[in-house]
């Protein structure tokens, strides 16, 4: 999860405050996964990561109404070779 997080140049996306809400709920949420032992050996790793923080993100969305979820979804799901044209 962190390495996604990583991945999304957030330091440079958001306000400080919207990141460290968002990485504190990426890690509530992993930590609430880690309990359900059935589900974990159900999903790949990756699967799972990508949930927990999609789930962030919309909550992260509700508290700040000014953060980019779908801005964020869409530059995680789209080609190596895609994200760096969108980088600034």
């Amino acid at each position: 999860i962190t390495t996604i997080l990583f991945q999304l140049d957030l330091k440079n996306r958001l306000p400080e405050k919207e990141q460290q809400y968002l990485e504190k709920v990426c890690t509530y949420l992993a930590k609430s996964v880690i309990y359900d032992y059935e589900g974990l050996n159900s999903f790949n790793y990756s699967e799972i990561s990508n949930s927990v923080i999609f789930v962030a993100f919309k909550i992260t969305e509700k508290v700040y109404t000014s953060f980019p979820t779908k801005q964020l979804v869409n530059y995680f799901s789209c080609s190596k070779t895609d994200r760096d044209r969108l980088t600034p």
